[in-house]
């Protein structure tokens, strides 16, 4: 995709993009959403403080998850963190 390759050309997060929301006729301000793949978002989160408690895969759908962070100080992922496949639903 174009934008991927733009923000690795420019040394920026592969899944990095910028939007903004359009709801009723009332346009929001741009802002940026860093779409991570899941070692990706653990690793951020670690260098700033948060560790990866959980994290969960939807059923048959890899590239979609949901994640249960921790705030901490900087430390390695918590051993026995493990991203499991399962519905999102079950994570509630």
């Amino acid at each position: 995709m174009a934008y991927i390759r733009r923000n690795l050309e420019r040394g920026r997060p592969a899944g990095l993009i910028r939007l903004r929301i359009e709801y009723e006729g009332e346009v929001g301000d741009w802002f940026e959403l860093l779409l991570a793949a899941p070692q990706e978002m653990a690793t951020l989160g670690m260098r700033s403080g948060w560790r990866l408690r959980e994290g969960y895969y939807a059923e048959g759908r890899d590239a979609m998850y949901t994640a249960v962070m921790e705030k901490e100080g900087p430390s390695e992922v918590e051993e026995g963190a493990h991203w499991e496949q399962r519905s999102l639903e079950d994570a509630r």
